[in-house]
């Protein structure tokens, strides 16, 4: 008997995925600290209110966290896996829960690549929706784009603050 994958369910639809790229006039190690450090990540995330690592190894591959981020005017929480850290080149997590359906998670995609005295930023957010009624999935365009305009501004204060650190 085929066990049934995700894609098989009839509740699921087809992930949704942003990409963008940037270069940071610093070093890799520079830019990694802003992704990987919790309380740096809060100077660029805009909507991140805080975000805790379970154990005490710290950030590294498999281990969890919680993120707490302001949704409008009410604050949620996630919860979350790293699944690749591999300082200062790539670092990948999957996060669920908050204002999501169950099931639904995203994915995001950090990369990045030394150029010179740049490093260039490739960051893949990929939405795995799960259980969309009508109504939710002609609204998913627009909170993708929504999604989108913020990444755009968080990268830009990214940017500015890993430039001002370099």
């Amino acid at each position: 008997m085929r066990r049934r994958s995700l894609v098989d369910n009839p509740g699921y639809h087809r992930p949704m995925r942003s990409e963008f790229t940037t270069s940071v006039r610093c070093d890799p190690e520079d830019l990694w600290l802003f992704l990987d450090e919790p309380e740096l990540q809060k100077q660029w995330m805009r909507t991140l209110v805080s975000n805790r690592i379970s154990g005490e190894a710290g950030p590294c591959q498999g281990a969890g966290f919680r993120m707490r981020v302001r949704e409008g005017s009410r604050v949620t929480e996630y919860q979350g896996e790293i699944t690749c850290h591999d300082r200062p080149h790539h670092l990948a997590v999957r996060f669920w829960g908050g204002s999501m359906r169950p099931g639904s998670a995203v994915r995001v995609d950090y990369r990045l690549t030394p150029e010179g005295d740049h490093t260039r930023l490739h960051i893949t957010s990929q939405l795995e929706a799960v259980g969309l009624g009508f109504g939710a999935r002609l609204l998913l365009p627009l909170a993708m784009l929504l999604n989108r305009l913020q990444m755009r501004r968080d990268l830009e204060e990214l940017r500015r603050l890993a430039e001002a650190q370099g």
